[in-house]
């Protein structure tokens, strides 16, 4: 097998989507259990996502040393936009019902869990929020996520940053998470939500049950 590289600014925003596309929609579990068929407006949230990212320099990509594809990808945000993208997640119109869960889950998550609260009752003034960290499913197990997780918070510290915010939604996220992240602010299970519907609309292979929020003081 080819050597990973080391961590490095992310290429453009359309090679990130391609592989969130192929190595993240369908391994994520909320995304990964709703069955999303409009790739298209799918598409449109991951852009959305990723332009908010690609201005952090905290963003970061690992490429195989001999093809140079993506084999890992995290993505990070300043939470100077936070407002701008609650704003932007409740004005969503999709017509794909599945993908309409997947964004009420998101709002249901955030109206729960009071993020500026527990960020100033933690003496943090400045954090970053890490959107996603996804790694090649050939890839994994191999320390990957961890380069990525370090350099970016090894970044963050730099830019003079004081914290990070993520969201661990699965086992083995949480597996790599609970080494680096002191605080659990939040646990939110998945069962427990059920929005319009008589049954939770998002069931997640076992053993992801819940997701996780995260607080680290850099």
């Amino acid at each position: 097998m080819s050597t990973a590289g080391e961590p490095q600014k992310p290429p453009d925003a359309k090679q990130v989507l391609e592989f969130l596309r192929d190595h993240f929609v369908h391994d994520e579990p909320i995304l990964s259990s709703l069955n999303i068929e409009n790739i298209s407006e799918l598409d449109t949230l991951l852009t959305d996502i990723i332009k908010d990212c690609l201005s952090c320099a905290c963003s970061n990509v690992i490429k195989d040393q001999e093809t140079e594809e993506l084999i890992g990808v995290c993505l990070a945000s300043r939470t100077t936009i936070f407002d701008e993208q609650m704003d932007r997640l409740c004005k969503y119109t999709f017509n794909d019902k599945q993908l309409q869960i997947a964004v009420e889950f998101l709002k249901y998550v955030f109206n729960r869990v009071d993020i500026a609260y527990h960020i100033d009752q933690h003496g943090v003034g400045k954090p970053i929020f890490i959107a996603l960290i996804a790694v090649r499913k050939d890839r994994q197990k191999q320390g990957i996520a961890t380069s990525m997780l370090q350099k970016c918070l090894t970044t963050a510290k730099t830019e003079s940053f004081d914290g990070a915010l993520i969201l661990s939604n699965s086992v083995r996220a949480s597996r790599l998470m609970k080494k680096h992240f002191g605080e659990l602010i939040a646990r939110i299970k998945y069962r427990d939500f059920k929005g319009e519907f008589k049954d939770p609309p998002i069931i997640p292979a076992k053993p992801d049950e819940e997701l996780r929020i995260l607080l680290k003081k850099l």
